[in-house]
């Protein structure tokens, strides 16, 4: 009852802060009692809502280790998103549910895969056998990732900075067949993270093209982040890539512009 009742909450979007800071205390003491489902939806609707429980996490953590066969895929993806959202480092779940994953992976589905690696990347917990292992899987499977799937998972891959030139060509590949379907803030997370680290792809042209496109035909709107990103990702597949990855000028100009207002902020930040 615990689970669905905070699991309502979240799917909501509806914060009930007295509830929530109630629960944890009960929950603790009935933990061995929660099925994985239970478990999982549980810290789910936490990470949701944005409130922290440090003593439940820590609780369901240990739980998780001791009871980890009895937790598939899907659920151990939702507990380590959670802890990821929540910044709840747990090294010990981690390095377990790594080993688990491994096991089942050809049992994840494309949101537990870029789930998965994103908690590990946002909480810098290194798990080189993980992202080497569900690679295939990716690549087997990149016809029914979503944009953000995707993303997010180059996105792993780049923070940790685990280079898999096949995957990282096979990414780009799909993606260039389906770009009508993606959103700018999509197609500059993914040539950003290309950039970081340094994937040597031999197709990322027609990706810029299409930016290009979308500008000239002014459905191309760019937060200031976007335009920093997207200034550092074509100033590496130009420059260091040797690639023809050519943007308008007026657009170059713009992101250029954002880049160096944010290093002389930054610059001076680090002079006072």
């Amino acid at each position: 009852a615990m689970a669905n009742t905070v699991w309502a909450y979240a799917t909501l979007s509806h914060r009930a802060p007295d509830l929530f800071e109630a629960i944890p205390t009960i929950a603790i003491s009935k933990l061995d009692e929660f099925n994985p489902q239970n478990m999982a939806n549980t810290v789910w609707a936490y990470a949701k809502l944005s409130h922290e429980a440090p003593e439940l996490f820590e609780a369901v953590s240990v739980t998780v280790i001791n009871k980890l066969d009895s937790f598939n895929a899907h659920y151990l993806a939702k507990i380590v998103w959670a802890f990821a959202k929540l910044d709840h480092d747990s090294p010990k779940l981690f390095e377990a549910v790594s080993a688990r994953v491994i096991r089942k992976r050809d049992k994840l589905n494309p949101r537990d895969i870029a789930n998965t690696l994103w908690a590990y990347a946002t909480l810098d917990h290194d798990s080189p056998d993980l992202f080497e292992a569900v690679s295939a899987r990716v690549i087997n499977k990149l016809d029914t990732f979503e944009s953000q799937d995707i993303t997010d998972t180059v996105w792993a891959y780049a923070t940790l900075g685990y280079d898999n030139s096949d995957l990282f060509e096979a990414i780009v590949s799909e993606v260039v067949t389906k770009l009508e379907k993606w959103n700018g803030e999509d197609i500059i997370k993914l040539v950003w993270s290309l950039a970081l680290i340094k994937a040597n792809t031999k197709s990322i042209t027609p990706i810029f093209s299409h930016l290009s496109t979308q500008h000239q035909a002014n459905r191309l709107i760019l937060s200031e982040e976007e335009m920093y990103q997207l200034h550092q990702a074509h100033l590496w597949f130009n420059i260091e890539g040797n690639e023809n990855c050519l943007l308008p000028k007026d657009l170059t100009d713009k992101c250029l512009s954002v880049f160096v207002s944010r290093e002389d902020i930054a610059y001076v930040r680090n002079d006072l």
